[in-house]
C-alpha cells in the first residue's frame, strides 16, 4: 500500500553557531588509541523531531571529503546516541541534497581547506626527514632550511580554528605541531651556530699547527723546510694495560697488521725507568704508563 502521508522537512541553515549547536564528537579508534572524533554538519534538517544531516569528520576517501549521514533526537540530553540506520526515505532526500549547487560548494570548499592542510603536514614531515637523512650541512643549506622553517612556523601559527579541529581529527595536538617546529628550528639554529664557531675558528686551529711545528722544529735543530713525506719511521704511542706492557695477543695482532701495510717492528720502547727494551720487546720490571713502538718503512722489494 503506497505511503501518500505529507513529510515536513524543516531545513537547517548551516552557521557557526548551528555547527558547534549539532555537530557531535564519536569515540573512535585511531592508531591503536581511542580517541574523540569531531563531527561536523554540512547540511541539516528537521523531522519528526529528530535532526538528520550529512556529516563530515574531516578525513578523506579517495581524495574526496568522507561524508556521513546520521540522525538524533532534537530533544537530547547531554550524552546522547547518533544513528546511522536511516529509514530509506530520508537517506534518499540527503543524498539528493548533496547535489545541491550550495551544498556542493561547501563540501567543495571544506575539502581544499583539509587537502591544504594535508600537505602542508606532510611537506613538514618529509622535509624534516629529509634534512636529517643528510650526512653534512653548509652554513647556505642551514641558513636556507632556517628560513624555510621559519615561513612554516608562520603558516602553522596562522591557522584558522577550523584547521587545529581538523589537526585534532588527525591525531595532531596543534601546540604539540608548533612545539615540534620550534625545536627543530632550536637545532637548526644550533648546527649553524656551532657551524660559524667551527669555521671561525679553524683559521687559529692552522695557526697554532704551524706555531706548534715551529717550535718543535727548533727545539730538535730542524730546519723550518723540512717536510716529513714519505718517511722511512713511523712511532705509535699507545697507553698500557693496568698489568703492565701490551699484551702478547696485542702486541702480535699490532706487528702482524702493520707488517701487512708495509711497515715492520723496529724498537719498542716505555717511558717509564726500570724498563727495559730487549730485541725490539717491552720486558716490564715495574709499572709500566705508555708504551712506544716504532716501525721501519720496508723496502718494496720486501
Amino acid at each position: 500500500m503506497k505511503d501518500n502521508s505529507i513529510v515536513v522537512r524543516k531545513v537547517i541553515d548551516i552557521t557557526e553557531e548551528v555547527i558547534s549547536q549539532c555537530g557531535f564528537i564519536l569515540q573512535e579508534e585511531r592508531n591503536g588509541e581511542v580517541t574523540d572524533i569531531i563531527y561536523d554538519p554540512i547540511y541539516l534538517y528537521e523531522c519528526n523531531g529528530y535532526i538528520y544531516g550529512a556529516f563530515t569528520n574531516y578525513l578523506l576517501d579517495d581524495d574526496k571529503l568522507k561524508i556521513m549521514f546520521y540522525y538524533y533526537s532534537k530533544n537530547h540530553s547531554e550524552d546522547f546516541d547518533v544513528d546511522t540506520d536511516l529509514d530509506s526515505k530520508e537517506e534518499k532526500y540527503l543524498k539528493k541534497a548533496l547535489k545541491d549547487d550550495e551544498v556542493k560548494d561547501r563540501i567543495k570548499r571544506i575539502g581544499k581547506i583539509v587537502k591544504k592542510l594535508s600537505h602542508k603536514v606532510r611537506d613538514f614531515n618529509e622535509d624534516v626527514n629529509a634534512f636529517n637523512d643528510e650526512d653534512s650541512y653548509s652554513q647556505e643549506r642551514i641558513s636556507k632550511c632556517y628560513e624555510h622553517f621559519m615561513k612554516v612556523k608562520e603558516c602553522f601559527s596562522n591557522l584558522s580554528l577550523l584547521e587545529t579541529k581538523i589537526l585534532s581529527n588527525w591525531g595532531i595536538d596543534y601546540t604539540s605541531l608548533i612545539a615540534r617546529v620550534d625545536a627543530f628550528l632550536d637545532m637548526l639554529g644550533n648546527k649553524k651556530f656551532a657551524l660559524e664557531r667551527r669555521e671561525d675558528q679553524l683559521p687559529l686551529f692552522d695557526n697554532k699547527q704551524k706555531d706548534l711545528e715551529k717550535d718543535v722544529y727548533e727545539e730538535l735543530g730542524i730546519p723550518e723546510d723540512f717536510q716529513n713525506i714519505n718517511p722511512k719511521y713511523m712511532v705509535k704511542s699507545f697507553v698500557d694495560e693496568s698489568s703492565g706492557g701490551l699484551s702478547p695477543y696485542k702486541l702480535e695482532l699490532l706487528i702482524n697488521y702493520y707488517y701487512e701495510n708495509g711497515w715492520k717492528l723496529y724498537k719498542v720502547f716505555t717511558n717509564k725507568i726500570g724498563n727495559k727494551s730487549i730485541n725490539g720487546f717491552s720486558i716490564p720490571t715495574g709499572s709500566i704508563e705508555q708504551t712506544i713502538v716504532v716501525f721501519e718503512r720496508m723496502d718494496e722489494d720486501l
